[in-house]
């Protein structure tokens, strides 16, 4: 479209003045020639001349050293000659290679991995361009100093028979001598990556205090994530991870997408299962089969909510099963307790019936829950009526599995509210396939990933960034061995001087005659790209770079930098000789584990340290007597009392709540008989008043007040729309009766004889109270209006609000004025709290009595 019309590629360009473009080596073919189009004038009708507007100026940064996403069509050659195209056109090169993030021995550690592997090819390859550190290295940091630990490590993860003053048996050591040094398994020697990478962090962390954030793991592939992720939860490392295959194999989300399943799906009987067998419940597999034959999921499945009725008393508030069902569910299964096997171990559970019984009930009222209450209260009644949570917490690594259901019921809540197109069977697929597939999640940090938590990351997704301690493990890793290309594809083989693509095409598994110079090609752009991620990954770090594999024997020939396949093999072709490693193999643990090269790099056994004593293991809480537990459960009791009542309170009080209470107290206790004060019936009294108060607001004190008024009943309909129109008649007459009663009042004068000293009237008042209005526990703030602030001869703010009482006695006005004292010590301390000022009068203006009384707060 830019190439071929003018009018389009010029109004594209209204408005660029300069047009930067950032990490230009990441861009493909169809990329770089739309910037083309628009800044550089060229090809097409872009070409004609100044039809097509003022090419902008134009700025790209890049680093061809840094193109590592092939795989997502970033082509270095359409880089390349895109670069030799902005120079062509009067376009000037400046190359930046002044490093600020690393320490130097990091950045002369790059230069001997990347300039031997680094070879440049046209297209394919750029060459290595030497990184410098500025006259006062890394912002000003002083080298790394921390114990041994050297700004460069290579850690060497080779199993080692180990001495006898070693740890003592590990699952993860091998100590068959077919398994040790070069030999030792890829595995194996993940598990000793994982191993020493806690140790390392938790000494960092509680010798040193270095913050977890400061800390990364680069992988290659996340294909064998879960063995690091693992040591990481074990030492109660706090993390945060992109993709997490494991997160739907851990035992609490597939108890809690069992759970789901089976209140939403009655007819899911392998959800039944697993939430009968789950920790919620706890039925042993002995039980089983004598709850099917007794015909427990036939019950289940009929169990479904109805909605309740108005006289229903057992939880109102939602949604019914039949009661009926319920208890034959019950029965059923004291049938099939009174026939279970008597399995080995059953005993120690003898009281499932009880708790597999509660599960029945509980089950019942979350269906009820998930048909008529709002999703939020349902997925809440979840986790309160099963202790899901607190079954995962107290369990071994607790904190995470907390975290990863936090994350599971915050996904359900969003699907449920109507983040998921698919609704709940949308949810449910989810579930099934997520548990069935083992399908790749992010895994939830068991902290908050945004303070501080290691970072764990693949070296793409590490690009940009920046860590004090970055380690790259499982470097021996080969990624993409054994697998399989599609059936039918079509790729680029290579495109000519004016960027047209040669084509090979593979039909149904059968390749065209081309297809090895395609594969060709492959190879070479994976092996180039292989070097790129190495490079991404050793500049990513501030004071420390750890790099760890399985590394070949002493004296062992690597494999070429074009056939190399992995980034261990790229190690190998570093400059410098590295130190004989394998003499260390026999040598005493910890004692004899590490070489420091003459170029100040330290090499590193890590197989054979000691772990350090530097964090106690989590411990399991004691078992509880019955009369504890329940004591324990009679607390939660009263505290779960307790809180209802304060969550009842309101958040807002009204400033008058206090003396209106008093008020209304006063009247039920003077009777039928009594005088409450009030002609207008209760439920129109309150319309009237807010009328009487607008009129009073909006009332313009500068005119005619007998023409005023006149506007004043003109607008008495709108001032009482929120009635129908019987009561609204009622209180419009009601209304200007009190009209005409100000028309001719001592109060309406006065009020105009202040007017030019009216400081508001009707001002919003908002407090949050020192203490209680009405001597409990404070509610979160007092709200209200104050009718009228002025100032009086002296100067002094003066607090007045009307009252529309209908009391004339001089006695019950006094009363009335002492009630109303409370309402008024509100306004006054506002005031004085939030303007800093003296403490103002307050007054009440009795409209009825028309009277003004001062009142002491």
């Amino acid at each position: 479209l830019l190439r071929g019309a003018p009018g389009v590629l010029r109004a594209g360009r209204v408005g660029i003045e300069q047009l930067l473009v950032d990490e230009v080596q990441d861009t493909d073919p169809l990329q770089c020639e739309v910037v083309d189009l628009i800044a550089l004038r060229a090809g097409g009708g872009a070409a004609a001349g100044d039809d097509a507007g003022d090419a902008p100026g134009l700025m790209v940064v890049g680093d061809p050293k840094q193109s590592i996403y092939g795989w997502r069509n970033a082509d270095l050659a359409a880089y390349e000659a895109f670069i030799e195209r902005v120079i062509a056109a009067g376009g000037a090169r400046r190359p930046l290679v002044v490093n600020f993030r690393s320490v130097p021995p990091i950045l002369e550690e790059v230069q001997r991995l990347i300039e031997p592997v680094m070879r440049e090819q046209r297209g394919v390859q750029p060459a290595f361009q030497e990184l410098l550190a500025p006259p006062t290295p890394a912002g000003g940091r002083a080298p790394f100093r921390a114990g041994e630990r050297r700004p460069v490590e290579h850690w060497v993860a080779w199993a080692t028979p180990h001495a006898e003053d070693a740890d003592g048996p590990d699952e993860g050591r091998q100590n068959s001598s077919t398994a040790i040094g070069p030999r030792t398994h890829a595995e194996q020697a993940r598990r000793i990556e994982a191993r020493a990478l806690a140790n390392d962090l938790l000494t960092l962390h509680q010798r040193h205090l270095m913050p977890w954030r400061h800390a990364a793991v680069l992988l290659r592939t996340t294909t064998a994530q879960d063995t690091y992720l693992q040591a990481l939860r074990e030492a109660q490392i706090p993390f945060v991870v992109e993709r997490d295959r494991s997160y739907y194999k851990r035992r609490e989300i597939v108890d809690a997408a069992a759970l789901a399943r089976a209140i939403v799906d009655p007819n899911d009987q392998v959800a039944l299962v697993a939430f009968l067998r789950s920790p919620y419940v706890g039925v042993p597999d002995a039980a089983l089969l004598p709850l099917w034959r007794a015909g427990l999921p036939e019950l289940l499945a009929r169990m479904m909510p109805r909605r309740a009725a108005a006289a229903d008393s057992a939880a109102p508030e939602i949604g019914l099963v039949e009661g009926e069902l319920i208890e034959k569910a019950v029965a059923t299964i004291d049938t099939a307790a009174a026939v279970t096997p008597r399995a080995p171990g059953i005993e120690r559970v003898s009281e499932w019936p009880l708790a597999a019984k509660a599960g029945v009930r509980a089950l019942a009222r979350l269906r009820a829950s998930f048909v008529s209450e709002p999703v939020d209260r349902f997925v809440e009644r979840i986790r309160e009526l099963l202790l899901v949570e607190e079954a995962s917490a107290t369990r071994y690594l607790g904190a995470h599995r907390l975290a990863n259901l936090e994350r599971f019921f915050r996904r359900m809540l969003d699907g449920l509210a109507g983040g998921d197109p698919g609704g709940v069977h949308g949810i449910l697929r989810e579930l099934r396939s997520g548990v069935a597939e083992a399908r790749a999640e992010e895994e939830a940090a068991a902290y908050d990933e945004t303070l501080d938590a290691v970072r764990v990351l693949t070296i793409h997704k590490s690009k940009g960034l920046t860590f004090e301690h970055v380690y790259v493990l499982g470097m021996h890793g080969e990624p993409g061995r054994g697998r399989q290309r599609p059936e039918t594809e079509a790729d680029v083989i290579s495109r000519d001087a004016q960027g047209t693509a040669r084509w090979s095409l593979r039909l149904l598994g059968v390749p065209d005659l081309c297809y090895d110079q395609l594969e060709a090609r492959r190879a070479r752009v994976s092996a180039a790209e292989a070097v790129r991620t190495l490079y991404v990954a050793a500049t990513r770090p501030r004071v420390r770079l750890v790099l760890s594999g399985r590394r070949l024997g002493d004296g062992a020939t690597p494999r070429s930098v074009q056939t190399a396949m992995s980034h261990v093999d790229l190690l190998e072709h570093r400059r410098g000789k590295r130190p004989a490693l394998e003499p260390l193999l026999l040598g005493k643990a910890s004692r004899s584990a590490a070489r420091v090269g003459s170029d100040g790099v330290r090499w590193l056994l890590p197989d054979r340290l000691k772990a350090p004593r530097v964090a106690e293991p989590q411990r399991r809480s004691p078992a509880v007597t019955l009369e504890q537990a329940s004591a324990e459960v009679a607390q939660l009791s009263a505290d779960r009392a307790a809180a209802a009542q304060r969550m009842a309170r309101p958040m807002t009080r009204p400033a008058s709540a206090r003396s209106h209470e008093t008020l209304r107290e006063q009247v039920e206790a003077a009777g039928e008989g009594g005088r409450s004060g009030h002609s207008l019936s209760a439920e129109l009294a309150p319309y009237v008043g807010t009328a009487v108060h607008r009129v009073l607001e909006t009332f313009a004190l500068d005119g005619d007040l007998a023409g005023e008024c006149a506007r004043q009943r003109a607008l008495l309909p709108g001032y009482l729309l929120e009635l129908d129109a019987a009561r609204r008649a009622a209180a419009l007459e009601r209304c200007e009766a009190w009209i005409a009663k100000l028309e001719r009042s001592e109060l309406l004068a006065r009020l105009v004889a202040i007017g030019p000293r009216i400081v508001a009237r009707e001002a919003p008042l908002l407090l949050a109270p020192a203490h209680d209005v009405d001597g409990d526990e404070a509610v979160g703030a007092v709200v209200g209006t104050v009718d009228l602030l002025y100032r009086d001869d002296d100067g002094n703010l003066v607090v007045a609000d009307y009252k529309t009482d209908g009391v004339e006695r001089e006695v019950d006005i006094a009363e009335r004025a002492r009630v109303y004292g409370e309402q008024g010590k509100v306004y006054v301390d506002a005031l004085e709290r939030g303007l800093g000022i003296a403490r103002p009068r307050f007054e009440l203006w009795f409209l009825h009595a028309d009277v003004v009384r001062a009142v002491v707060v």
